[in-house]
């Protein structure tokens, strides 16, 4: 039985705010099933809405480059691999045509992965911090399950969702095989794992993060050390192994591989390129003209406006890709001149080039990753006139069934029917939908985005200070993961910012870490409201 003194004791603990949070922490098992229900409930809700609302899965510019393969499987049985895409999300494409024969299919698989990845972050939070956290979990929940970025991107004809969903299973696998000590679970982490470095290369160092934080944190266990080191090692390098040599034979004639960070890089810097002087002087005679009008648009503006696209897809890469192919050579010699020139162009513009860096790191975290409400009334009219610019469409693109829907949805809009919208591969990194509209069918599933409230303020910024907070109140086995997931983050924002481009659909691959760092943070600070900082969680 209770004794007399804690019976007395617990009116007093339980007065004040303190006692609120206590009470809160302290919910019956019933309104747990009741939290998990509405999770449930509000991510598959808003994509059945979103879905409502626009009933086909979108093309993007890019779609292309993606389903051609797949299409081309689909009606001859060849299979050729794009060079710059590689083949996993083709082949999730190949797979949907084929069985359902339309692309509207692949958004609806993507939106069953997307809910899949979230419910599946959340009951990572869940079981790391018991259910004294069910109601701050709850509120976090929420905001993740009516995020827009990722309900968006899972309605584009585009890999993030698949990077999404694999970065998420990897992570969550990894803390399940830590925590309960069954080393089954990082079968699933190496084969995610591989998949998403071979989908896209954006977290090749998570095989050397896993090795380095897994043999550190368990050197007393080394056997267990070594035997958790072997199965990922396997789970990741027979699947990424067999995607490379697949691409590799599967390329086609008159194809090769062409690896990317080279020319990408050179996309960033082509500005600085010096032109009266230093490395291949004829070379740089052919692009001259071309580099010069894109310096006089890019410092036209200060800060300056990089469009990365117009040296990638338009003017001098493709100049150069010409020039090399005339001279027998192919995409890597491509990538390596590229990478030639854009070092050149750091060296010799090093104070140029750090403070585009570091405006480009600043961009990241003070503005990238906040609420967005896409899709917008304009998107129905912008889609339309994508899919009718399509040249010779393949006809699982149902070109004709889906701007017959998209009319009908332009008609409610109230959109100018002929608008091609806003252009994210265009207008750069300064595109980003934050805003709702006034008036349409989207206005009230933007205002449930919008209440997306995690999101409103700098998370890639509160994310960025609070990883290592979070590392070190870890205890010691788990500091293994958040070391990998810092590694993973902080990557990603260098990569962003140097390589790539700090636009938030880049982010995707990294968001688990994103929600667990924020998650992690407000469920702390609850705890010590509560007074159960110091408490193990309750099962």
């Amino acid at each position: 039985m209770e004794s007399s003194s804690l019976s007395q004791a617990r009116p007093q603990q339980l007065g004040g705010v303190r006692g609120v949070f206590q009470r809160l922490s302290d919910l019956p098992a019933g309104a747990e099933v009741a939290i998990w229900i509405f999770l449930l409930l509000a991510a598959v809700g808003i994509r059945l809405w979103l879905i409502h609302l626009l009933p086909i899965g979108l093309w993007s510019k890019d779609a292309g480059s993606y389903a051609y393969s797949a299409f081309r499987w689909i009606h001859t049985g060849v299979w050729e691999t794009d060079p710059r895409r590689g083949p996993v999300y083709s082949m999730l494409i190949a797979f949907c045509g084929k069985v359902w024969g339309n692309i509207t299919s692949i958004m609806l698989l993507q939106h069953a992965m997307g809910v899949v990845a979230i419910l599946l972050s959340i009951l990572t939070m869940r079981l790391m911090h018991g259910r004294r956290a069910l109601v701050p979990l709850a509120l976090c929940g929420y905001a993740y399950t009516v995020y827009g970025l990722p309900l968006y991107l899972e309605h584009l004809v585009r890999n993030e969702t698949l990077l999404f969903f694999c970065g998420s299973v990897s992570l969550v696998t990894w803390f399940a095989a830590i925590k309960y000590r069954k080393l089954h679970w990082l079968w699933i982490t190496g084969i995610s794992a591989a998949i998403l470095t071979a989908t896209k290369n954006v977290w090749f160092p998570f095989p050397v993060l896993f090795v380095v934080a897994t043999l550190w944190y368990f050197r007393k266990e080394m056997r267990s050390a070594v035997a958790q080191v072997l199965i990922f090692v396997i789970a990741f390098g027979v699947p990424y192994t067999g995607f490379k040599v697949f691409k590799h034979r599967t390329l086609g004639v008159d194809r090769s591989d062409e690896p990317q960070e080279g020319v990408l890089l050179y996309g960033r810097t082509a500005q600085y390129t010096d032109l009266d002087g230093g490395i291949e002087p004829e070379i740089k005679a052919q692009i001259r003209s071309q580099v010069e009008d894109y310096q006089h648009e890019v410092f036209r503006t200060k800060p300056p406006k990089l469009n990365n696209n117009e040296i990638l897809k338009k003017t001098v890469v493709p100049t150069l890709t010409s020039l090399l192919r005339k001279q027998g050579k192919n995409g890597e010699d491509l990538n390596r001149l590229c990478r030639s020139l854009a070092i050149e162009a750091i060296k010799t513009h090093p104070l140029q080039y750090s403070l585009q860096v570091w405006r480009d790191i600043v961009r990241m975290n003070v503005s990238s990753g906040q609420r967005y409400t896409a899709p917008d009334n304009k998107e129905p009219a912008s889609q339309k006139n994508l899919l009718l610019g399509l040249d010779k469409p393949d006809p699982l693109i149902r070109v004709e069934e889906s701007v017959a829907k998209l009319d009908k949805i332009v008609k409610k809009t109230g959109e100018d029917p002929n608008a091609t919208g806003s252009d994210e591969e265009e207008s750069g990194p300064e595109k980003q939908p934050r805003r709702r509209d006034t008036h349409g069918p989207f206005t009230v599933y933007q205002d449930v985005e919008m209440s997306a409230w995690m999101f409103d303020f700098a998370p890639v910024l509160l994310t960025s200070l609070l990883l290592p907070v979070m590392f070190f109140l870890s205890p010691a086995p788990m500091r293994a993961w958040w070391l990998g997931a810092a590694g993973l983050w902080y990557f990603t924002i260098v990569l962003l910012s140097t390589i790539g481009r700090p636009l938030d659909r880049y982010l995707i691959p990294a968001l688990p870490v994103m929600f667990f760092t924020l998650t992690t943070a407000l469920i702390l600070g609850w705890n010590a409201l509560a007074g159960n900082a110091r408490c193990e969680p309750r099962s």
